[in-house]
């Protein structure tokens, strides 16, 4: 579950900021599957290759990117987005002294 956690804060800082996570979903394997709402092509492409660029994760697969118009009438951008958090992450999470955290 740190893991989790540590990947959520990992995400919530390197997000462009005009991309919010409707969802996020983890299973006990440490696969993860968000929604991703952005206001722009450019956004979504960002936020993918900052998700991809991460180094606790790994198999990042996107599925196709719909266009529509918001309650404001801009137009909105959202995407499902899956991956792994890798193992080597979580076990170096696990093996890693409290102390060294401060």
């Amino acid at each position: 579950a740190e893991a989790l956690n540590n990947f959520i804060e990992a995400l919530e800082i390197m997000r462009p900021e005009s991309s919010k996570i409707e969802s996020l979903s983890c299973s006990a394997g440490g696969e993860v599957t968000m929604s991703v709402c952005a206001d722009s092509w450019d956004t979504c492409a960002k936020f993918i290759m900052q998700l991809k660029a991460m180094n606790l994760v790994k198999d990042v697969s996107v599925t196709a990117i719909t266009q529509s118009i918001g309650e404001d009438g801009e137009p909105l951008f959202t995407f499902s987005a899956q991956c792994d958090i890798t193992n080597e992450y979580i076990d170096s999470d696990v093996v890693a002294p409290e102390e060294s955290k401060k």
